[in-house]
C-alpha cells in the first residue's frame, strides 16, 4: 500500500510532536535549570536523597558530616547537599557524561536545628539522561580538623 505524501508528512509531524511531548521535553526543561539555585525554584519541593555517603575526619577519625546527592523528579535535576558538625562545609555536583561541575555551594553555610549540623547546597545540574555524583567536605565541631573531599556513588 502506497501512502500519499500528505499522509507521510502528517505521520512524521505527529511522531515529532509525540517525541517532543514525551521524551525530549523533560531533558530540555532540565537543561534550563543548569546552575540555578534549587531554593529559587519548585525543584526542591519533590526532591529526595538519591545517594549519600559519610564524611570522616582525616587520618581515620570519626564521622563529621554527610554528602548527599539530591534529585528532583519533576525538574530532572540533581544537586549536592552537605552536612557538617562544624561550620566549614562545601560541596559540588558533577555530571559525568559532560564533565560538568556545578560549582561550590550557593546557599552559604546554614544551620539545621533538627539535625544539629551546619549544611550547604550547590546549584542544580540537568540529570535527564545523565549520571551524576555529589562531593563534599566537612569539619569537626571545633573547626580544627576536616575531612577529605569525598563523593557519593553515581546516580
Amino acid at each position: 500500500m502506497r501512502l500519499s505524501p500528505t499522509v507521510k508528512r502528517a505521520a512524521v509531524t505527529a511522531a515529532a510532536g509525540i517525541a517532543l511531548a514525551t521524551g525530549f521535553s523533560g531533558s530540555a526543561q532540565a537543561g534550563g535549570y543548569d546552575f540555578q539555585n534549587p531554593a529559587g525554584t519548585s525543584c526542591a519541593s519533590d526532591a529526595y536523597t538519591a545517594k549519600s555517603t559519610g564524611l570522616y575526619q582525616q587520618n581515620g577519625g570519626p564521622r563529621i558530616g554527610t554528602v548527599q546527592l539530591r534529585y528532583s523528579p519533576s525538574c530532572r535535576t540533581v544537586w549536592a547537599r552537605v552536612y557538617s558538625d562544624g561550620s566549614h562545609v562545601d560541596g559540588s555536583t558533577f555530571r559525568q557524561e559532560t564533565n560538568t561541575y556545578s560549582g561550590h555551594c550557593v546557599s552559604g553555610v546554614l544551620w539545621d536545628s533538627a539535625a544539629g549540623q551546619y549544611y550547604c547546597y550547590t546549584p542544580m545540574l540537568n540529570d535527564a539522561g545523565y549520571t551524576s555524583f555529589a562531593e563534599g567536605v566537612a569539619s569537626n565541631s571545633s573547626n580544627t580538623a576536616g575531612s577529605l573531599w569525598s563523593n557519593t556513588s553515581a546516580y
